[in-house]
């Protein structure tokens, strides 16, 4: 399978922030590491829909195996692996 690697890190007011590798501007902030994820989710579709606008796609998705050693190589707390959002035509 392949998705969007998404790692989650303690930020440095007592919350989370989550980054979607590869995708600039997706990054963001909340109080849990469920929300963080949640949010990530949120910010990919945002920029995916940006970018359908202006007539680009998203960067390739790399294989959901990878985000293991992501979240390791980046000390991460948790780390997921986000569907593609299907965007209407």
């Amino acid at each position: 399978m392949k998705g969007y690697i998404t790692i989650v890190r303690r930020d440095r007011d007592d919350g989370y922030q989550a980054e979607v590798l590869g995708v600039p501007g997706c990054k963001c902030s909340a109080p849990t590491v469920d929300e963080a994820l949640h949010a990530a989710n949120q910010t990919l579709r945002r920029r995916a829909e940006e970018l359908q606008e202006e007539g680009a796609d998203l960067p390739a998705p790399r294989p959901s195996h990878d985000m293991i050693s992501e979240v390791a190589r980046r000390s991460a707390v948790a780390g997921a692996c986000l569907r593609e959002p299907k965007l209407s035509a």
